[in-house]
């Protein structure tokens, strides 16, 4: 996770993706590995690190309309990659408007 933040790496997120995570990361099937409470600890030190974009302008563009939140993030933080493990949806639109979707494996191989 560290080379995620490093210069001139950025670790980006905007409401609506926070409030994803939020409702993800708790969710009653991850009980039993991780503890509500340090899950919460651990999304709080991410989004400490974390710097917020508000995208302005929509993206319609994935095949899962929910998916369309992280292509218009990219897009406003001028990112050139998108790291996901989304395999149905974002992994085969790599690459998008010359930003790489990459496997987090694959992207932390790139060191």
């Amino acid at each position: 996770m560290l080379r995620m933040i490093e210069p001139p790496n950025r670790l980006v997120v905007s409401a609506e993706i926070e409030a994803e995570n939020r409702e993800v990361i708790f969710r009653p099937k991850f009980d039993r590995y991780v503890s509500r409470r340090r899950r919460g600890q651990i999304l709080d030190i991410v989004l400490i690190v974390a710097e917020r974009i508000e995208y302005p302008e929509p993206v319609q563009a994935c095949r899962d309309p929910k998916d369309d939140k992280y292509l218009a993030l990219a897009v406003a933080a001028g990112a050139s990659v998108i790291v996901s493990s989304d395999a149905q949806h974002l992994l085969p639109m790599h690459p998008w408007r010359n930003i790489s979707i990459l496997r987090p494996a694959d992207y932390l191989a790139l060191a």
